[in-house]
């Protein structure tokens, strides 16, 4: 997906507020989704959150964070940072890299979300991002 000229000016507003620098975004209706570096997530949120609540007053859109890191196994974590992670295996299937996620009977649903959007953006940004072909919720 290419992003449009309001996109880059979502990405610099997000940038400006935070601090962070952004890798990629995702937009949607409800929530901008952010990808950003490693070394400005502490910075990004803000004490008590503040940086994010200012974006979303801003923008009227929630702001949806992911982390990205060089390790593979850690990306994929922090992908799925808002549920309990029990394992994670990459296996090869037809030639494909797949990271295959065990996560918390619990969470399994909430992961996998509504329709499976949050299985796809997960799986998107780990495409975008890695050498990984996909992510799958076990």
């Amino acid at each position: 997906m290419k992003l449009t000229g309001d996109d880059l000016r979502t990405i610099a507003l997000f940038e400006s507020i935070t601090g962070a620098r952004v890798i990629d975004m995702v937009p949607g209706d409800d929530v901008n989704t952010f990808l950003i570096r490693s070394s400005g997530a502490g910075r990004a949120i803000g004490k008590g959150a503040e940086n994010l609540r200012r974006f979303r007053e801003l923008t009227g859109k929630r702001v949806n964070l992911f982390v990205h890191y060089p390790d593979e196994e850690r990306f994929v974590r922090s992908l799925l940072h808002r549920f309990t992670v029990e394992s994670i295996e990459v296996v090869e299937e037809e030639g494909r890299r797949i990271a295959l996620v065990r996560v918390a009977p619990v969470d399994k649903a909430r992961a996998i979300g509504r329709g499976g959007q949050n299985i796809r953006l997960i799986s998107e940004l780990a495409r975008k991002h890695s050498t990984l072909d996909g992510v799958r919720i076990l």
